[in-house]
């Protein structure tokens, strides 16, 4: 009997908050795609290489640089017929629309690790890869969003997890820049517009909803951010710096868990709230000792990095999330 596909669990049609755009809906007649379900799988359709960091990366800038045309162009002939009408096909697609403004509003920028000569003393860099998918790249924003987008380096591959219940035929939607997710509604919208070029409009930024209560939320999450990667970095092997008082000390796993219910109202399930996580539960085993907090504090990054980014290991293992390293090395049986 020949094998029969499970239905994928998404369908491209148009936007309805959108009009003349494209969107990605959930596909689960009569249910929803649950929590932690991997919606879609995808290499990209273009993948370009800027040997900068992420952090050191502007895509404004870069765009206007004269140089940056020809290799958008020369990327865009060397894809197949098949692969150019599927580029073609995303945002914009008025009349005049070029290949560049096409890259441009559909490219997410990521960190890559690229490695350089063979075995045995391959050197690996740190890249910002700038990737265009046929989907994926359908997928709209939301400040409010029920899915989240993770690229693997090492897959050469993209995922989409939903971190909230999805209905049948619900918009699935995803953050497109994490740096403004702090910031409030009045502040964010207009600067969306400014540096994506594009007019938010989901519940927050439209004011359909009551923004109060989650501006002050998420002007709390600013101030724990910066708090809570100030601190950690006064922590070092084991040990907090001497000009860290006890009082702080102690206040560390209070903030990670202050951030984790603020970042749990505003539905934003990501990499820095796995990130926090595993900061507390290194803080609380390895300064405080305090096993169970630990254990309690690590399964709920562990539940939220598989549930947001999958269990292929790569999440669980990368470097700088430490996860892997925790459950090898951290000690708690004392």
């Amino acid at each position: 009997m020949a094998n029969v596909q499970p239905p994928r669990l998404y369908n491209i049609g148009p936007a309805a908050s959108i009009p003349g755009q494209q969107c990605m809906v959930a596909n689960r007649l009569g249910a929803s795609i649950d929590i932690g379900e991997a919606i879609i799988s995808e290499a990209p359709l273009v993948h370009m290489r800027v040997g900068v960091l992420i952090r050191n990366f502007d895509f404004n800038t870069w765009m206007k640089r004269p140089t940056t045309r020809p290799k958008i162009q020369r990327k865009f002939d060397g894809l197949t017929p098949a692969q150019q009408i599927a580029f073609l096909g995303l945002h914009p697609t008025g009349p005049g629309a070029t290949v560049q403004q096409k890259f441009f509003a559909n490219a997410f920028s990521e960190e890559s690790r690229y490695t350089l000569g063979e075995n045995p003393t391959p050197l690996q860099r740190n890249v910002t890869s700038l990737l265009v998918f046929e989907e994926i790249s359908m997928i709209n924003h939301s400040c409010l969003p029920n899915a989240v987008f993770a690229w693997d380096s090492e897959r050469g591959l993209a995922t989409v997890h939903a971190t909230q219940q999805i209905p049948h035929g619900q918009e699935i939607l995803i953050e497109y820049d994490c740096d403004m997710t702090f910031l409030p509604a009045a502040t964010r919208t207009p600067l969306i517009l400014q540096e994506l070029n594009f007019q938010c409009v989901c519940p927050l930024c439209t004011a359909a909803i009551n923004t109060a209560d989650s501006d002050n939320r998420r002007t709390q999450l600013q101030v724990l951010d910066t708090a809570i990667d100030t601190a950690w970095r006064h922590y070092r092997a084991g040990t907090w710096q001497t000009n860290v008082t006890d009082l702080e000390q102690k206040q560390f796993v209070p903030m990670v868990n202050e951030y984790y219910n603020l970042l749990e109202a505003e539905r934003i399930m990501d990499i820095r709230l796995v990130d926090a996580l595993v900061k507390a539960a290194t803080i609380s085993q390895n300064v405080f000792r305090h096993k169970e907090k630990a254990i309690e504090l690590l399964l709920k990054a562990i539940y939220w990095c598989v549930t947001a980014y999958g269990d292929t290991g790569y999440f669980l293992d990368r470097h700088d999330l430490q996860l892997g390293r925790i459950l090898r090395d951290v000690d708690m049986t004392t």
